[in-house]
């Protein structure tokens, strides 16, 4: 009894919104006719036109990312705190992404690459390489050359 109350009353709002020619307000856009309207803010709403645009670019197209929650819970505390190599973790979660990415272990990202999208130094991206391959979060018998910079990302935790 309840549900056919709601139905109805979702029906109804829907009717009234399409008759009343309203169905306009959920456009993003479209808020700014009031602001336009108002005398006091006429400079203000123009400004914002380009904004609005750009929101609904970049809602658009962000790419969604899942990380293992054993990332976080038992590999950043290990990484960070009992090894104090921060940048390590920094490096695997970007390898990680990069792998989830192209639906791939492997990646082919050179070190000038890694430094720049992490904002770490090639030095501190080298270092962090080589734990990861000591930690076995990389494969180790994959070497990566300049002209083939290929690693495979590890997830030894994940059962094949």
């Amino acid at each position: 009894m309840r549900l056919e109350a709601e139905l109805l009353g979702v029906e109804l709002e829907r009717a009234r919104l399409v008759a009343r020619r309203n169905a306009d307000e959920f456009q993003l856009r479209d808020h700014l006719t009031s602001l336009q309207r108002c005398a006091k803010w006429p400079h203000y709403a123009a400004a914002l036109v380009p904004l609005m645009t750009l929101i609904g670019i970049v809602i658009i197209a962000m790419e969604r990312f899942q990380l293992d929650p054993y990332v976080v819970d038992v590999l950043m505390p290990d990484l960070v705190g009992h090894d104090r190599r921060p940048a390590t973790f920094v490096v695997y979660l970007y390898l990680l992404r990069q792998a989830a990415r192209s639906r791939r272990d492997t990646v082919s990202v050179s070190l000038q690459t890694i430094a720049t999208k992490t904002g770490l130094s090639k030095s501190t991206v080298q270092t962090a390489l080589r734990h990861l391959r000591r930690r076995k979060l990389l494969d180790p018998a994959l070497a990566a050359t300049v002209s083939a910079p290929v690693r495979r990302v590890l997830r030894p935790w994940a059962r094949s």
